[in-house]
C-alpha cells in the first residue's frame, strides 16, 4: 500500500489490482472471520476503489474449469467455500461495483468489462481535472 498503491494514485495514475481486501473479506471470512471487521479494518489504511468489478460465475461453472485447470483445486477452490466467496463477494453493495457476467465466452466477457470500465475511466478522469 505505501510503497506502490499510494504513491501511484498520488502521482495520478490509475492502479489496476486483480485482488483487493474484498477477496481478503471473502477468503478469510469463509475460514469464519468476520468479513466486515476485515472490510473495516482494511479500509483504515486502504483507499476505497472507484470501481469493483465482481466477475459474476455460477459455481458449477467454476467448478468446471478448475477441474479443467488442474483435476482438483486447493481448499479455497470446493464448491462449498466458492458458494460462501461468493455470497460475501455479493454482501458488498457500495455503488462503486459492477457485476460482470462471466459465464459467457471470454470475448463478451471482455466486451462487457470495457463497457463497464471506459465510462468509468473518462468519468474518473474528468474528476481529476477539475
Amino acid at each position: 500500500m505505501e510503497t506502490t498503491i499510494r504513491p501511484a494514485l498520488k502521482e495520478g495514475h490509475i492502479v489496476v489490482l486483480d485482488r483487493y481486501y474484498f477477496s481478503t473479506m471473502a477468503y478469510q471470512g469463509i475460514r469464519g472471520f468476520d468479513p466486515q471487521e476485515i472490510r473495516r479494518t482494511n479500509e483504515e489504511f486502504a483507499p476505497r476503489p472507484d470501481l469493483l468489478l465482481l466477475l459474476e460465475l455460477s459455481v458449477d461453472a467454476a467448478m468446471n474449469r478448475i477441474g479443467a485447470r488442474d483435476g482438483q483445486g486447493n481448499q479455497f477452490e470446493q464448491k462449498e467455500s466458492l458458494q460462501l466467496c461468493r455470497a460475501i463477494f455479493h454482501s458488498v453493495k457500495d455503488d462503486f461495483v459492477e457485476v460482470i457476467e462471466a459465464d459467457q465466452p471470454v470475448e463478451q466477457t471482455h466486451e462487457a468489462i470495457m463497457r463497464t470500465v471506459n465510462p468509468a475511466l473518462t468519468s474518473l478522469r474528468a474528476r481529476r481535472a477539475q
